[in-house]
C-alpha cells in the first residue's frame, strides 16, 4: 500500500495498514511529516518511529504521476522513481466545495465560508461548520483554517445552540492536536517555528 500525505490521517492510516501486515510506503511532498503542526526536530522523532515499525517513509518528493490497471497501481515521483502497490490512499488534505454557499449568497474568504462567532454565515439563518468554514486565529486575530475533529465538534455545538435560540460563542482556535501511533503519543499547540517566522513572530527555541 502507498499512503500519500503525511498529516495525522495519513500517518494513522499507514500504521493501521502495517498492523494488518501490509507493506506500507508513506509519502510526503514536503521534507517532513505533519508539517502544519510540528517542527522538524519533533517530526523526525515520529519518522524514526514509523521506520522502526517497518513503514517506508519517502519525504520531499511529490507524486507526479499515478496510474493503474485496476489491479496494480503505480506512483511515480519527481525524481523519476516509481513504486507499485495494490492500493494507493490519498490523504493529501481538504479543499472545501463552496459552490452551494456562493449560490446562496454567503461570503467566502481566502479558503472557506466566512461565519461569525455563532457559526452564522453572512446570510441570516444559514449556518456552516467544519472543514468548509474559516475560524479566527487566537494569536494573529485573522482568519485561518482548522481542519480538526475537535474544532468541528465545538463548532457544531455552537451552531446547534445558536439555531435553538440559546447563547453560544465559538472562540478563536490554536489548532491544538494530539495523536498516537503504536506506543508513541505526540501533540502540538500553536505555531511551528517556520509559521511564526512567516508572520513576523520571533520564536524562542530551546
Amino acid at each position: 500500500a502507498i499512503v500519500t500525505g503525511a498529516g495525522l490521517i495519513g500517518i494513522e492510516i499507514a500504521y493501521a495498514l502495517k498492523e494488518l501486515d501490509i507493506d506500507v510506503t508513506l509519502t510526503e511532498m514536503l521534507p517532513q511529516i505533519v508539517p502544519r503542526s510540528l517542527d522538524k526536530d519533533m517530526a523526525d522523532i515520529i519518522t524514526g518511529y514509523l521506520e522502526m515499525e517497518g513503514i517506508n517513509v519517502v519525504l520531499g518528493e511529490p507524486i507526479t504521476d499515478l496510474k493503474g490497471d485496476g489491479k496494480v497501481e503505480t506512483a511515480c515521483f519527481g525524481d523519476g522513481t516509481c513504486i507499485s502497490a495494490d492500493m494507493v490512499i490519498l490523504a493529501t488534505g481538504v479543499r472545501p466545495e463552496l459552490d452551494l454557499a456562493k449560490m446562496a449568497g454567503c461570503d467566502v474568504g481566502r479558503w472557506a465560508i466566512i461565519v461569525d462567532e455563532k457559526m452564522e454565515t453572512s446570510v441570516p439563518d444559514i449556518y456552516a461548520v467544519g472543514d468548509c468554514v474559516e475560524s479566527k486565529d487566537l494569536i494573529l486575530g485573522s482568519n485561518t483554517i482548522s481542519h480538526l475533529g475537535t474544532t468541528a465538534v465545538r463548532q457544531s455545538k455552537t451552531a446547534a445552540r445558536s439555531i435553538t435560540g440559546k447563547k453560544s460563542k465559538f472562540n478563536p482556535v490554536l489548532n491544538s492536536m494530539v495523536s498516537k501511533v503504536g506506543k508513541l503519543e505526540f501533540g502540538a499547540v500553536g505555531y511551528t517555528t517556520s509559521f511564526a517566522q512567516q508572520n513576523n513572530i520571533k520564536p524562542v527555541v530551546e
